[in-house]
């Protein structure tokens, strides 16, 4: 397959995961309906902003990325509109921000910090619904109404003590940026009003 008929397919994924975030859906014994989700979460570039100390990303949910590091904030330059970006938690080391934006089109990174959340009441919103500290599980809803269940690693449970009903949760990935490796907590979930992330795996109940 050639290289542009691979970002062809990003694209249209991220058009895809735009109007709805869930991989596939179960109905439980009470009738209710759940998805859970198994795919790459891509978000898309909406557009960039450059300032002479940092620069903004807008993604497509409405969220905003602050570039101020000067490598990151000059690598922005080359995204385009619609560019497939996947959201990652940042390695630490050197860098201080919380996050970095992987652009699949031209394979480069940007070290951000979120600067404003995603837009309530857009349809790829989603809000933490429930939190089950004895199962360690979080419920979040996207603006179509479904319902998605993620088990939270054992190291990060400390953290929903500061996490809140209606908070707004954004979907990341947590595994290695170029073998795709798996790891048992696959995703990251971004609490953009705890300012905070959690390792997690999309669950669905049986």
């Amino acid at each position: 397959m050639s290289k542009n008929r691979v970002y062809q397919t990003l694209f249209l994924l991220s058009i895809f995961i735009s109007s709805s975030y869930f991989a596939d859906t179960y109905v439980d014994t009470f009738g209710r309906t759940y998805s859970y989700y198994k795919s790459v979460p891509y978000r898309s570039v909406a557009r960039v902003t450059y300032h002479k100390t940092f620069s903004n990303i807008y993604l497509d949910d409405g969220s905003v990325w602050c570039a101020q590091g000067y490598l990151s904030k000059d690598e922005v330059l080359n995204w385009y509109v619609n560019d497939p970006i996947v959201i990652y938690p940042s390695e630490g080391g050197i860098h201080s921000e919380g996050y970095y934006l992987f652009n699949e089109r031209s394979q480069t990174k940007a070290y951000v910090d979120i600067s404003c959340s995603s837009r309530a009441g857009d349809l790829t919103y989603l809000s933490l619904i429930a939190i089950d500290y004895g199962n360690n599980i979080i419920t979040v809803q996207d603006g179509y109404g479904q319902q998605m269940n993620f088990e939270v690693g054992s190291e990060h449970v400390y953290k929903l003590s500061s996490w809140n009903k209606n908070d707004c949760i954004i979907l990341g990935w947590n595994k290695d940026i170029y073998t795709r490796n798996e790891l048992y907590f696959p995703y990251i979930l971004i609490n953009t009003n705890a300012v905070d992330h959690v390792d997690c795996e999309s669950i669905q109940f049986t």
